[in-house]
């Protein structure tokens, strides 16, 4: 019983918390041999990926059904990895991708004008935070219960209820949402650990990285200097605390 991520280790990418496939059944294989094993695993379809900047990244045709929005915010999240990746710490740079997307796309339909565009996104954005939060706080007690000396059998049942009770509080988000049901088909899932350390991975930094973009005036180009100066192995302690500061904080409004 664990939400701490499996790492695997590869060149030039470093070690990350989880495998690309190009293949549905293989990728499927590899996580009936991981349950096998005991593990958690989740499998599910990714849009884009980066080569860090060593390849030219592909532009599938199958990206140009996408509307412009997502397409755009695809780009700039693949993009940023470019700028700034830590071998090693899958958190903290999907977390900078995030910030880079969220701050891109917002930017660049202001550009256009595309105010329609803009607003709704906006209250996608905040419908998004309310749903990470969620699986957040999903993940924090399913911790604390897994740290706790309850026997096997006591903790499997306990951690069926609190997915019981992440799906509940989800239909309570779904009515203060006017119905919106845009997440039913991820709750239709059996879901496990791994959905949430999958969340973690890509959100749980972002709070407190957000932090540190409006702390220099949400220069992108400052932010850029930040993130860069805790790139490299001296930089570890400086990321974890931005990640820790986002725990607490979640804590906190629980």
């Amino acid at each position: 019983f664990s939400v701490k991520a499996r790492q695997w280790c590869f060149p030039i990418a470093g070690c990350v918390v989880y495998r690309g496939y190009f293949s549905q059944e293989a990728a499927m294989n590899y996580a009936r041999r991981l349950n096998r094993n005991g593990y958690d695993a989740a499998v599910g379809g990714v849009a884009a990926y980066s080569t860090l900047g060593h390849f030219d990244d592909p532009v599938l045709n199958t990206m140009l059904r996408w509307s412009d929005a997502q397409l755009a915010a695809t780009l700039f999240h693949e993009l940023a990895h470019q700028v700034v990746y830590v071998p090693g710490d899958s958190d903290f740079n999907e977390g900078f991708a995030t910030i880079v997307e969220e701050v891109g796309l917002e930017r660049w339909l202001e550009a256009r004008g595309a105010l329609r565009q803009l607003e709704g996104w906006q209250r996608q954005r905040q419908r998004n935070r309310e749903f990470i939060a969620l699986l957040l706080r999903t993940r924090d007690r399913l911790e604390a219960l897994y740290a706790s000396d309850l026997p096997p059998e006591e903790m499997r049942a306990r951690k069926q209820y609190e997915f019981g009770l992440m799906k509940l509080e989800y239909e309570r988000m779904k009515r203060e949402w006017g119905g919106y049901a845009g997440y039913d088909a991820w709750f239709s899932r059996t879901l496990n650990n791994a959905h949430l350390v999958s969340a973690a991975t890509y959100h749980g930094c972002v709070p407190g990285l957000r932090r540190v973009f409006e702390s220099v005036g949400e220069d992108l180009e400052k932010f850029y200097a930040e993130m860069k100066a805790i790139e490299g192995p001296e930089g570890a302690k400086r990321r974890s605390e931005l990640c820790r500061a986002t725990e607490l904080s979640l804590e906190s409004t629980r």
